[in-house]
Order: C-alpha cells, then sequence, then structure tokens
C-alpha cells in the first residue's frame, strides 16, 4: 500500500503564483498525497484561490493563521497532517510530475533520511542551482547545500521540533537540515526528479541577502544552537574566512592553539547573543 505524502505549502500574499503551485501538485504521477496550504495571513486573494483548489479536489486542505512567517506557517501544516511523509513546497515555486514517486522511490528503497530533487531557478535567473549529491551533517556547517523541498519521514519532523520559529531572518531551511541530520543519515539528490525555483526582484529572500547584520545574526545563532556538531577547525574557517569576526578578539595572535581560540570567539558570541 502507497504511503501518504503530506505536501505542505505556506503562502503569505503569492496568490498570483499559487495556481501553479497546485497544479503541479495535482498532476503528480504519485496520487498517494494531501496537500495542506497554509494562509499566513495573506491580504490578497489567496483565500479565493485556496477555496477553487479545494473544490477541485478533496486532497487540498487549508487552515489560516494571522502572519507569523515560514516557520510558523509550515509547522502549524505539519500540525494538521496525517501523511507519513511530508514534502514543503513553496507557493511561488512547482515541482515536475514525478517528483514525489521519484523521492518516494528512493527514499524507502536506500532509507535515506531526506531525498530531494534537482532545482532550477526561474525568473529573474534562468540556471540550475548547482547542489551536492550526498550531504551529511558536516557538509552542511559552512553554508546551506539543500533547498527547502526535500522530503523526509513526518515522525523525524516532530523529533527535532519542526522548524525553529527564531529563525526570523531567513535560513531556516538552513538549521533545519543540520537538526534533521546532526544524529546521522544522509541527504540524497535525486537526478532525474526537479523543482522549479522563482527569483523575484524583490522577495524575502533577496531582502535578506541585502541584510548583513540579520544574516550575521543567524549564522550566529545556528553556531550556538549546533555548537556540538561543528569541530574547532570548521568554527575557525566558518568564522575567520567567510563571517571575519576576528575584530571580536583585541589580540588573537595571544592564542596559542586552535582549542584556545576556538573557545575565545564562541566566548565573545554567545555574550553578544546574550545583550
Amino acid at each position: 500500500m502507497s504511503k501518504l505524502v503530506s505536501v505542505i505549502v505556506p503562502c503569505y500574499n503569492q496568490a498570483q503564483y499559487l495556481d501553479e503551485c497546485l497544479q503541479s501538485v495535482i498532476r503528480q504521477t504519485y496520487a498517494t498525497w494531501e496537500c495542506i496550504i497554509v494562509n499566513d495571513g495573506s491580504s490578497d486573494n489567496t483565500s479565493e484561490i485556496i477555496n477553487k483548489w479545494i473544490e477541485k479536489d478533496s486532497r487540498f486542505k487549508f487552515v489560516s493563521k494571522q502572519n507569523g512567517g515560514v516557520c510558523q506557517a509550515r509547522n502549524l501544516g505539519a500540525s494538521i497532517t496525517k501523511g507519513f511523509y511530508l514534502l514543503p513546497l513553496d507557493a511561488d515555486d512547482y515541482i515536475s510530475e514525478n517528483y514525489i514517486s521519484e523521492l518516494i522511490k528512493n527514499i524507502e528503497i536506500n532509507n535515506y533520511k531526506i531525498v530531494y530533487g534537482r532545482a532550477f531557478f526561474f525568473g529573474e535567473r534562468n540556471e540550475e542551482f548547482q547542489l551536492e549529491n550526498v550531504i551529511q551533517v558536516k557538509d552542511l556547517l559552512q553554508y546551506n547545500r539543500i533547498h527547502c523541498s526535500g522530503l523526509f519521514k513526518r515522525d523525524d519532523f516532530f523529533l527535532i521540533g519542526g522548524y525553529d520559529e527564531k529563525m526570523k531572518f531567513g535560513f531556516e531551511d538552513w538549521e533545519f537540515w543540520i537538526n534533521m541530520l546532526k544524529d546521522g543519515g544522509q541527504a540524497i539528490k535525486i537526478e532525474n526528479c526537479f523543482l522549479y525555483y522563482r527569483i523575484k526582484e524583490n522577495s524575502r529572500s533577496t531582502e535578506i541577502d541585502k541584510n548583513q547584520i540579520k544574516t550575521q545574526q543567524m549564522q550566529e545563532y545556528i553556531l550556538k544552537k549546533h555548537i556540538l556538531s561543528y569541530g574547532y577547525n570548521s568554527v575557525l574557517e566558518m568564522y575567520l574566512k567567510n563571517m571575519k569576526l576576528m575584530n571580536f578578539l583585541e589580540k588573537p595572535h595571544q592564542y596559542f592553539s586552535v582549542k584556545q581560540l576556538f573557545h575565545a570567539i564562541l566566548t565573545k558570541i554567545i555574550l553578544k547573543l546574550r545583550k
């Protein structure tokens, strides 16, 4: 018997794209799915679009809430799912017709923790999203290497507490995947199914990219939360090369070992975060 897949679609003022997203769900060659659409306090005609799809197919369901961000919306959607597997899908993206069937086949045969398809940007950018084929937690420590639409077990979602709602300024997928893989397991890219990832001129992700303060806050939060997953060398590389936080230390040359320097940086970060 086929296992139920719960597709979770958070939507905040994305009504103009929602039809294309939900059309890609209803066209799936894998028929055992439900789709939970979360209206995250939209002020456009999102509710009208949702109602149209619910009338068309009873597998579509919806819940409405006050706007609280993508983490809250995905968590609320997950709380009312009935599926064995969960698949997040953003309201302005869409998936190939074989997306769920290929992910299901590979996750069940190989017992992977997470499976995801290839991804292509469209809109303001048109190119393939370069992703690695096999990911373990050590591969995620410097930056995210998995897009948001990976398939995983519902039980694993609730085991780690879902998406961290403190990730208000982006990078929630990165933190979620670290959390999912930190105790072992692999994420695998499946070559013959596709996510189409919309790039808009003005979007949440582009605004995040422009705000270096918020970006740094989220990176520091991830490091603090998952410090046990980071080795000394990984922390040094991340902070000294990418985040350029040597100015945290007044006399960096006084630290004679990686371990001493690591603890000095970590102490400064934690004190900063407590303010």
